[in-house]
């Protein structure tokens, strides 16, 4: 009888979890949209960078079908903007550092929590949090281009599931987390094709590779452009 009560025990874990993988949400995308939209730039010309979304967030389960929405009050998604020079190789060992406040001026935008950070073997980059009024979560940023180069910017989270999960109803597991996709300008191509313009194959091969593969580019809110005299 034992026997028998664990297996049907072990029979209903197991159906239940087949039906949390599919109805979990896994991935959560959110809006980056940046202004205005070229391929080139003059030095002192400023991009403007705007994410706002409401508190009910799409998801998409593992397998990368969507799910509907989810209330996500009170989440910390924890925003990480980054730009990289992709035109040159100049720190060899380390093709994904972000020398932010050499190549640009960050203008912080007044009430953001917003902020450069301190100087690391990878550079430096803007990380803070959303402001979350009215039920919408809010961010937004300046950069003024200094230095003529080809950049790629990318827009991410510093979420990673696993660590620091938050919880959220309708969430499966907490211990598992989540993951964030951010969706640059509506989903336009973002000029991806400047990444074959780099001399660094961690560019030119492996990120072309990986956007053709898994939309890696297009996941991270890549935008990528040229700064010219």
């Amino acid at each position: 009888m034992k026997a028998i009560i664990t297996i049907s025990f072990l029979t209903i874990l197991s159906f239940s979890s087949c039906i949390k993988q599919e109805n979990c949400p896994r991935y959560f995308q959110v809006p980056f949209d940046l202004s205005p939209i070229n391929i080139e730039y003059h030095v002192g010309d400023t991009l403007k960078v705007i994410s706002k979304f409401s508190r009910h967030v799409l998801a998409y389960n593992g397998e990368r079908n969507a799910i509907g929405r989810f209330d996500m009050k009170g989440i910390l998604w924890k925003p990480v903007s980054v730009l990289f020079r992709i035109d040159s190789i100049e720190i060899k060992d380390n093709p994904r550092y972000s020398d932010f406040t050499s190549n640009f001026e960050y203008i912080k935008q007044v009430d953001m929590n917003y902020n450069v950070t301190p100087q690391t073997d990878y550079g430096n980059m803007l990380w803070g949090e959303y402001q979350y009024s009215n039920d919408t979560f809010y961010l937004s940023y300046n950069v003024v281009c200094k230095k003529p180069g080809i950049y790629l910017l990318e827009n991410s989270s510093d979420i990673i599931p696993g660590h620091g999960a938050q919880d959220f109803p309708g969430s499966c597991s907490k211990r598992n987390g989540f993951d964030v996709w951010v969706l640059m300008n509506g989903g336009i191509n973002n000029h991806v094709e400047l990444l074959k313009e780099s001399p660094d194959p961690h560019w030119n091969t492996w990120l072309v590779q990986q956007e053709k593969d898994n939309k890696l580019f297009s996941e991270l809110g890549g935008y990528c452009f040229k700064v010219i005299p």
